[in-house]
Formats: C-alpha cells, sequence, structure tokens
C-alpha cells in the first residue's frame, strides 16, 4: 500500500495526468483507480523497484508483451466509464502522441513508466538508487533504457542517469514531453 500511495501522490501533479483530468479531486480518483491497476499489471508482467525513503521506479523490460496504456483489457474496457469521455479522449491522444515519437526507440528496451520519490525527500539520490538495479541489469545485457519524460525537472535528472533526449515534441493541444534514450554503458 505504500508504494500505491507514493506512485498515486508523486503522479497527482504530473503534467500528462493534469492533462487527461485538469480537475483535482477527478484526478484523485482516477489515479486511485490507475494507479493500483498499473502495479498490478507490472507485478505480474514487469518490474517495481522499491528503495526505502520511500521511492519506486516502475518498469517494463524488454521482454514483455505489454505496452502502454499499461492497464489490463478489463480496464481499458472499463476506463471510459471510469474516466469520463473527455479524458479518455485526451488520454488516447496523448498515448498516441507519445507512441509516434517513441516508433523504434522503444523497441527492445526497458521502458521507465516512472520513478517515484516523496517531493520533500528528491535530490538525495534515492531515484537513482531505486533505478540502479535496472539499469546495471540492462548494462550487463546490453539493453537500452526509453522513457517518454513529462517535465524539465525530470529530463534533466534523467541525463544525469545516462539517458538522452532523442525527440523535444511540443504537439499542439498536448502538454510538451521529451523521447529520452539510455545505451548501455
Amino acid at each position: 500500500m505504500e508504494t500505491e500511495d507514493l506512485v498515486r501522490r508523486t503522479l497527482q501533479d504530473d503534467p500528462m495526468f493534469v492533462f487527461i483530468q485538469p480537475d483535482d479531486a477527478r484526478r484523485r480518483r482516477l489515479l486511485g483507480w490507475y494507479v493500483p491497476a498499473l502495479l498490478k499489471l507490472l507485478r505480474a508482467k514487469g518490474r517495481v523497484d522499491v528503495a526505502p525513503g520511500p521511492a519506486a521506479a516502475l518498469w517494463v523490460p524488454p521482454a514483455a508483451k505489454v505496452r502502454p496504456p499499461l492497464i489490463s483489457r478489463v480496464d481499458l474496457v472499463t476506463a471510459p466509464f471510469r474516466l469520463g469521455l473527455s479524458a479518455t479522449q485526451r488520454a488516447m491522444e496523448f498515448a498516441a502522441a507519445v507512441d509516434e515519437a517513441s516508433r523504434g526507440s522503444a523497441a527492445d528496451a526497458w521502458l521507465l513508466v516512472h520513478v517515484s520519490v516523496e517531493p520533500d525527500r528528491r535530490a538525495r539520490g534515492l531515484a537513482a538508487g531505486v533505478m540502479k538495479r535496472t539499469l546495471d541489469e540492462a548494462d550487463a545485457a546490453d539493453q537500452r533504457a526509453f522513457v517518454a519524460a513529462t517535465s524539465e525537472p525530470a529530463v534533466g535528472f534523467l541525463t544525469t542517469q545516462g539517458f538522452e533526449v532523442e525527440h523535444h515534441l511540443r504537439v499542439e493541444g498536448l502538454p510538451q514531453f521529451w523521447t529520452m534514450v539510455r545505451s548501455p554503458l
């Protein structure tokens, strides 16, 4: 439950989720549904790394047959009823833009879904520490890592972890985002 709460709290102000659901209360309800579904899927088919602090890194391995929107088919079918039609439309538009920008880059790469650290505990090495296991494994297997970042601070942090900006996209009507790739070290 602690990891679920951490991820939910840190996604509350994420630009992508603010775009999908601008209303704070509705966004809290959306994340109350989405985060448990996401974690359930990643615990079964991906990786959820957790470190004291608390910090969490959510990953999809390259061999997984799982790609965004990272929820089960049942949850996907019920999403319009849970989110509302306009929020579902915005989520689909944003996902399509990221998918288009990441074609080829995300193939056969570890997909970093999200890194969560309590805001008052940031800049203490917790995010780098919780990502280390997977990045070390990717390096050892000569695999890349991929992420779609949604804020300039995230881009700055990810750059320190070896990610390089591949595309910075400003699509009219959508929040800006950066696709970033990390080659094996």
